[in-house]
């Protein structure tokens, strides 16, 4: 971010708090500029709103609520350090919750039952909006168990996405949308077969699953 008097300039990206909740929940970049130094317009992906009932994204005028909601903006500095890019060895099982107000777990058992201690997850982020995770697949049968538990009736419609990530390509995916229940433990499975040349993966809601595996969830923390 740069300080909030500097004029802006094109290429800018502008940060907004639409909701008025002291989040930032949308953002723009400045296309073009008033010999004043504010913006004139932006290339901005807005969905439909009321100035934009297309949802399309493409070049739009700053108006008035933009200067309401704007919290700031920041401009790349022309600095960066390439990192060298190298494939895993192993395939990656990637898996992204789209929920708000949720407590958010993963485990992981093996097809035989069998819970894999201490298995390490190499990523789990909780973006507010979104929980995501990615997971090596060292052996060729798993299960990965997620817990999700709702504490509020906002927004209890989610959607669960898998899939995995091998040599550079996404392999399989597979996606559920579901209604969370409040104030309860809700369980889903993601069922992975990589095992031949065609890898398996199926998310499963806990109740369609037999009773022997329900009880070996019901282990579980």
């Amino acid at each position: 971010m740069i300080w909030e008097n500097t004029e802006y300039t094109i290429g800018d990206i502008v940060f907004f708090d639409w909701e008025d909740n002291s989040e930032i929940d949308h953002v723009a970049i400045v296309s073009e500029v008033w010999p004043s130094g504010k913006p004139k317009s932006l290339i901005d992906a807005t969905g439909k709103i009321n100035f934009n009932p297309s949802g399309l994204t493409g070049e739009l005028p700053w108006l008035a609520f933009h200067d309401t909601t704007v919290r700031g903006h920041a401009r790349w500095n022309g600095l960066f350090t390439a990192n060298p890019i190298t494939q895993p060895e192993l395939p990656i099982l990637q898996n992204s919750i789209l929920t708000t107000g949720t407590d958010v777990t993963f485990y992981s058992i093996l097809q035989s039952g069998e819970r894999i201690a201490n298995q390490p997850l190499t990523d789990v982020r909780n973006l507010n909006w979104e929980v995501i995770s990615s997971m090596p697949l060292d052996t060729m049968n798993i299960r990965m168990y997620i817990n999700i538990m709702k504490a509020d009736k906002q927004e209890p419609e989610t959607l669960i996405t898998s899939q995995i990530y091998n040599n550079g390509n996404i392999s399989t995916r597979d996606e559920k949308e579901i209604i969370l229940v409040p104030s309860q433990l809700n369980r889903f499975a993601i069922i992975v077969n990589t095992n031949g040349e065609n890898p398996q993966l199926e998310i499963l809601e806990i109740n369609k699953i037999s009773t022997g595996e329900v009880n070996l969830i019901e282990d579980q923390p």
